[in-house]
């Protein structure tokens, strides 16, 4: 009996080491992909698929900074052994994610078939746990992004966005902002924001959204500086544009005031965190 117990009990601290060492890699991607270092998660990621084939959460977070680097035709394979491994609502958004970044880059004969996998992983998710607000939000967005042959349109997504409000409150009026960036509603959008920074000032999300409705609307435009200036001394929260986007949209609005200086530092940060942002690199083109 007492060989049994000892015998138990090691194979206890065998577990708690290992889940010990899958907290502390999770830690460590996490913190690598808020600061958009996606080449080093890729690389901590991959060793640690090579060391347990069987490691979902190793497989979802290669495929991860492989979306990041603008490669999903790399990171499919990873996200969708990372569903097989663990069908979880999370695994789904990403592997959604992957399919809606092909899909943008894929030929039109190739968009159909993407745009129905897309879909079906972001409802899939959002089957598996009804209170995922990130798989929400993904669906809005594909719904945002999708023509209504392919299920999507400004309707569906304002609908999903107001269902939300049952789960999430907050969120629900920044998905509605979004929105009605989209739509060009910007004074509405200005409304709505504003009183979301009244009582949550250092929120994200909506801070960046500030910053987005300035650019394309061309008002507001200190606001948006003020708002972007202060995303880049909050860390991103995971599937929100991070501080490259930023420094990107930074640039954008003091080229609107006709500081190119400025615009140009602001341009060149943004690639100097993502080098790969083509929009940065474009305005800086420009600009030179």
């Amino acid at each position: 009996m007492g060989r049994v117990l000892f015998i138990f009990c090691l194979m206890l601290m065998g577990m708690g080491a290992a889940l010990a060492r899958a907290e502390a890699l999770a830690e460590k991607l996490e913190a690598l992909l808020a600061l958009e270092r996606f080449a080093e998660a890729q690389a901590v990621a991959v060793a640690a698929v090579a060391a347990d084939p069987d490691d979902a959460e190793a497989r979802h977070y290669a495929g991860l900074a492989l979306l990041g680097q603008n490669k999903p035709e790399e990171a499919l394979p990873y996200l969708a052994k990372a569903v097989a491994l663990a069908p979880t609502s999370r695994n789904h958004v990403s592997l959604g994610d992957a399919y809606g970044m092909r899909l943008a880059q894929a030929p039109a004969l190739s968009r159909p078939g993407l745009a129905k996998q897309c879909r079906a992983a972001y409802a899939k998710a959002v089957e598996l746990d009804p209170k995922n607000v990130h798989a929400r939000m993904a669906m809005i967005r594909y719904l945002r992004a999708a023509p209504g042959i392919a299920g999507g349109g400004p309707r569906k997504a304002w609908a999903a966005a107001v269902e939300l409000e049952r789960i999430d409150p907050l969120l629900s009026k920044k998905a509605r902002a979004d929105l009605l960036i989209d739509d060009r509603s910007y004074e509405a959008a200005h409304a709505l924001l504003a009183e979301i920074l009244r009582g949550h000032p250092g929120d994200y999300m909506a801070l960046f959204a500030m910053g987005r409705l300035a650019t394309e609307s061309g008002a507001h435009t200190d606001d948006g500086l003020a708002a972007l200036q202060k995303c880049l001394a909050e860390t991103p929260p995971p599937e929100q544009p991070g501080h490259s986007f930023a420094h990107w949209r930074i640039g954008q609005l003091l080229e609107q005031k006709g500081d190119k200086a400025g615009a140009k530092a602001a341009y060149e940060s943004a690639l100097k965190i993502r080098p790969g942002l083509k929009a940065a690199r474009e305005a800086l083109d420009k600009l030179e």
